[in-house]
């Protein structure tokens, strides 16, 4: 790029550790389980016999979706769910014995994504940053620590509850869906959350080449093209032949654009506010730079 990028935001730096996380986690071997369905097995096998309600909570995941992960887990033959023998309309999950076993195999990748991404930071900066990503992801949703519940002894080799309600990758994810939650009650549907950033890289550097935006945005050239397409197709942004050479192409953003991207900075402005409000004015600024070091280390070769 002919100058340096704007900073992005921390919403932008959420989602690129949460894909980074994915990436690492598959480094160990092929995960069984996606995310939502790995942390919904590994509550029900912290505590058989918990119901929906001590799931959700424990794998802070909202009901809804629970219900739903459930119900596949069930039909993969991985948990079984029964009525409460003392009130029928609660219902209690059961692990099956391949259940833990499956849990045991991905928690391999998710303990060594959790290990490579957060060894760039000495001991003071993980402690920071796990205690600034706990206290978003905890703000409006139950900690699984303090979640009254018995789990089984911790030879069972999984993470214990605490374990959990402190595990990198759990609340990335949790910080991240708050995030976009956040950005959809606040700032509406006239951008994404990326398209925003991306108008925002676009506006911050003098001349940014479309095929630098896909390691500027820690992104894959297929997402990076499928976003200009969409933003093209509003008039917000135009690719044109560069000047030096006419192989590249310069993405500028159109008046329509600008105007889009300054009404959406106060909106992204009052997002970011929300989501970091229980923090310190230290760790706000130090959150968005800690992450922004995890991914632009693992992205490095070798």
């Amino acid at each position: 790029m002919a100058s340096q990028p704007a900073a992005l935001d921390l919403g932008h730096w959420l989602r690129a550790v949460r894909r980074r996380h994915w990436a690492s986690r598959g480094a160990a071997g092929e995960p069984v389980l996606t995310p939502t369905q790995f942390a919904a097995l590994l509550a029900v096998c912290q505590v058989p016999g918990a119901d929906q309600r001590t799931v959700s909570v424990l794998a802070s995941i909202d009901q809804a979706t629970v219900s739903e992960t459930l119900r596949r887990l069930q039909r993969d033959g991985l948990v079984r769910i029964e009525p409460d023998l003392a009130d029928a309309r609660r219902l209690r999950i059961w692990p099956h014995e391949a259940a833990v076993e499956v849990v045991r195999t991905d928690l391999i990748g998710v303990r060594e994504a959790d290990r490579r991404l957060l060894s760039v930071l000495t001991d003071a900066e993980r402690d920071a940053l796990i205690d600034a990503l706990r206290t978003i992801a905890y703000a409006s949703s139950d900690d699984p620590a303090a979640w009254p519940t018995t789990e089984v002894p911790a030879e069972h080799g999984l993470l214990t509850v605490e374990e959990t309600s402190r595990a990198f990758g759990r609340l990335v994810r949790i910080c991240s869906q708050q995030h976009q939650a956040t950005w959809t009650d606040v700032a509406g549907t006239l951008l994404t959350p990326q398209q925003f950033t991306l108008l925002a890289l676009v506006a911050g550097t003098r001349e940014v080449r479309q095929s630098e935006i896909p390691a500027a945005l820690d992104l894959d050239k297929a997402s990076v093209t499928g976003l200009l397409h969409r933003l093209a197709r509003r008039d917000l942004v135009v690719a044109v032949p560069s000047g030096q050479d006419r192989r590249q192409r310069v993405v500028t953003l159109t008046p329509l654009g600008l105007e889009v991207l300054k009404v959406s900075r106060s909106a992204a402005a009052a997002v970011e506010a929300a989501v970091v409000k229980g923090l310190d004015p230290a760790a706000r600024r130090r959150l968005p730079r800690h992450l922004e070091h995890v991914v632009r280390s693992a992205a490095q070769p070798g």
